[in-house]
């Protein structure tokens, strides 16, 4: 078949063969190199877009959130403002309706969370408190109370949709 091979000596034609086989062995590796690097590369692009994508997500849920809280909260102190200017047409401010220094200190104790009764020997002390100022008082914790809720519901709802992004 090809004459001029019959002619060589064996050493050269193993020679020959083998260098041909190292040849093709080693351009396989490389291109199989090129191949991995390259699926490599591809895999790391199409993981950047996907978390681009997913922020991209996250900013909407967020943003959707905080404008729904904003405006939550923008209502519940137009509501409160609206209560406590109401507080003269509902408790009118007599001088014979007052409430003793302890019930201010009970009050306070009780608003501030604080550990243990207040200390009784300070209700001597303690100024009596018109109604007027009580209901004033109520409706701001009333108040910090509602936009507490409109905060964890924020806070909820912000969570929920997060979750479901990935």
């Amino acid at each position: 078949m090809f004459p001029f091979l019959t002619a060589l000596p064996l050493a050269t034609k193993i020679t020959g063969v083998l260098s041909l086989v190292i040849a093709l062995f080693l351009s396989g590796l490389y291109v199989g190199h090129q191949w991995g690097t390259s699926a490599c590369k591809d895999a790391v692009i199409a993981s950047y877009k996907q978390g681009i994508e997913i922020a991209e997500r996250q900013t909407v849920v967020t943003q959707r959130v905080v404008t729904k809280y904003v405006d939550r909260i923008k209502t519940v102190e137009k509501n409160s403002q609206e209560i406590n200017n109401a507080i003269p047409n509902f408790i009118k401010a007599d001088h014979d309706t007052f409430l003793s220094g302890g019930f201010r200190l009970w009050h306070d104790a009780a608003a501030q969370n604080a550990p243990g009764l207040p200390d009784p020997t300070r209700i001597v002390d303690a100024p009596i408190v018109g109604t007027p100022e009580i209901a004033t008082t109520i409706g701001t914790n009333y108040d910090a109370c509602h936009k507490n809720k409109e905060q964890l519901d924020s806070l909820q709802q912000w969570i929920r949709e997060e979750s479901s992004i990935r």
